[in-house]
């Protein structure tokens, strides 16, 4: 999963209604008051942890100084800067002035209580600062201080970080993702095995009432908030279907966002992935009981659009698929960001053929999953290139139960190459064939003369992509020639594999 600006990158809104691990506790309060002392507290963790563990830090004077600034946008009036001699910090409003020596100020915490001395300096002189509350003195503080640093590390709110957390590890709520439509709350997916699913709801329907609330026109997250509840407890919704309207109670319990998909099509499988969860790894294992038990030739994984999660699922899912070898190396400038993870033999090892979908949506964590499988000749990769968010988040809790995550480590596939900036690149660009798959894959076959660009984009719609891949796994031949490295010749295809290169290792990514 990525982040944009403060949010996720995800299309529509799954419901991530209470973690687990915190189905105890009410709701954030995102109207908390500012208090001095929780101030320094939370930013002594925020900023120490980015010092201890970034890839390329910045000094803490500066990250102190951008995020006042960043405050400081709450009134134009106010400024706070550093001298040429950077012996004080100065704090001004108009004609007022305060200035506090630097010289005690090294570690995180004392750049932290130095800060918040500042901001208690201009609550008494600026009504708009006064007024802050707690949680956004703290997104204005930290998204200015981390501003010099990589996209990818970042501050969440509390409220932020408890989505964060269920979207990993569950949550309390009805098993449901949902979408906005002309201003209408519509039902893009109920989750297997989840009690909205039991209780008779279906893609596509729309949520007219929630607990005979209307939510036309409500925000995604308002809904969310909405169905989110203790375990146990029920929820009514008023629906409508192809125009006629029902009620249904829900009871809310423990659910993991259903991220593996499996059908089974002809002679091949088709096992979609969309992201990487505590239960995916699981799920993926039972997916693989329903190919095996259906006795097909092959197996197409689809991870287009998946934008990544939890790396130790990842891990899990590439050793079934690899008999031995690295998945993956990190490296980073702490030294527990170097680390290395093998493929381990086990009779559990799956050896059907196998054709991988990627795009431009794949990312992080799917792409080492792409990578291993594709450094080791294991599979063909089709599709586009993948994002190319190459790096390892660590997620801390700070005292407010917000949440930053810190890049510490940059990631290597198996032959060495870094991930980061440059992504997996498939065997075939499917952008630049024909979109009839027969006349695609005689493309492939004789590729003289076959117009490529420069990028490698996936062909857009789902059905080509797959029926290719079908008729590659039916054709072993070509299959096997892609896999090894390649028609020789063509442009439509990846470089030769190359040779494994000394690697280091990884953590938990994000």
């Amino acid at each position: 999963m990525q982040h944009t600006g403060r949010g996720w990158n995800v299309a529509g809104l799954i419901l991530s209604l209470l973690a687990l691990a915190s189905c105890t506790l009410g709701p954030v309060d995102p109207e908390r008051p500012y208090v001095s002392g929780e101030t320094t507290r939370v930013l002594k963790a925020g900023l120490g942890i980015v010092d201890r563990y970034h890839l390329a830090p910045r000094p803490l004077s500066e990250m102190v100084l951008r995020g006042l600034k960043g405050l400081a946008t709450l009134d134009r009036d106010l400024r706070f800067d550093l001298p040429e001699d950077r012996d004080q910090l100065v704090v001004g409003r108009g004609s007022w002035t305060q200035r506090y020596p630097l010289s005690n100020a090294v570690t995180a915490e004392e750049w932290s209580r130095l800060a918040v001395t500042a901001i208690d300096a201009a609550r008494s002189v600026s009504p708009s600062i006064r007024a802050a509350r707690a949680e956004q003195v703290y997104e204005l503080l930290f998204d200015a201080a981390f501003s010099g640093l990589d996209r990818y590390t970042l501050y969440l709110s509390a409220r932020e970080a408890r989505s964060n957390r269920a979207s990993r590890h569950g949550y309390s709520g009805i098993g449901l993702s949902i979408d906005s439509e002309d201003g209408l709350i519509r039902v893009k997916e109920a989750f297997a095995n989840g009690p909205a699913r039991q209780s008779g709801i279906r893609k596509d329907d729309i949520i007219v009432q929630i607990n005979g609330v209307p939510v036309a026109e409500w925000p995604l997250a308002q809904v969310g908030e909405t169905l989110r509840g203790p375990r146990g407890t029920p929820v009514t919704l008023l629906l409508s279907r192809d125009g006629r309207r029902f009620e249904v109670t829900v009871t809310r319990r423990d659910v993991v966002v259903q991220t593996v998909f499996v059908e089974i099509r002809d002679r091949y499988g088709l096992i979609r992935i969309s992201g990487f969860n505590d239960r995916t790894a699981r799920s993926f294992a039972g997916a693989m009981e329903t190919i095996e038990d259906a006795a097909v030739s092959g197996l197409v994984i689809d991870l287009r659009g998946n934008p990544g999660g939890v790396l130790d699922e990842t891990i899990t899912i590439a050793d079934r698929l690899l008999a031995d070898g690295t998945i993956l190396s990190t490296r980073g400038r702490h030294p527990g960001a170097h680390q290395q993870f093998e493929a381990r033999d086990a009779e559990s090892d799956i050896a059907i053929p196998l054709v991988v979908l990627i795009d431009h949506g794949s990312a992080s964590a799917t792409e080492v999953l792409a990578a291993a499988l594709r450094d080791h000749q294991r599979a063909v990769l089709i599709g586009g290139t993948t994002r190319g968010k190459g790096t390892v988040q660590r997620l801390h809790e700070l005292p407010n139960t917000g949440q930053v995550n810190v890049t510490w480590a940059r990631m290597h596939s198996p032959n060495g190459r870094s991930i980061d900036g440059h992504g997996v690149r498939p065997a075939i660009c499917t952008g630049d064939l024909d979109r009839d798959p027969d006349l695609a894959l005689e493309q492939i076959r004789h590729p003289r003369g076959v117009e490529v660009s420069s990028d490698c984009n996936s062909a857009a719609g789902t059905d080509f992509n797959i029926e290719l891949a079908a008729r590659l796994l039916a054709n072993q031949d070509l299959y096997r020639r892609l896999r090894i490295g390649g028609i020789p010749g063509t442009a439509l295809l990846h470089q030769p594999v190359y040779t494994v290169a000394n690697t280091f290792g990884v953590d938990h990514l994000r």
